[in-house]
């Protein structure tokens, strides 16, 4: 009985570690053209942006990415972008 649990917990642990690579891969090494396209679209929603404005920072985890959009009036603001279920779903980005 004692060597089920410690295979059963053994086996959460190379899963969890899996999904951990599977997030790292896809929030990091993938494309982030429309992330920044994502980003820009929710920030410019709330903040006001005119045809002047510059992504100036794109910080990539494992669990999303944080884009920081600077104005024409040279005030920044910062975007989180993330999927909607940790693993998968559309990716939702949020001005902070």
């Amino acid at each position: 009985m004692e060597r089920n649990v410690s295979r059963f917990i053994s086996s959460l642990f190379v899963l969890a570690f899996l999904v951990f690579l599977v997030m790292t891969f896809d929030n990091v090494y993938t494309d982030i053209a429309p992330i920044k396209a994502l980003a820009l679209e929710a920030g410019c929603k709330v903040k006001e942006c005119r045809a002047r404005r510059a992504i100036t920072r794109v910080d990539r985890s494992f669990d999303g990415q944080v884009v920081t959009i600077q104005t024409e009036s040279g005030t920044p603001f910062t975007v989180t972008c993330q999927r909607a279920h940790f693993v998968y779903g559309e990716r939702q980005c949020v001005v902070k």
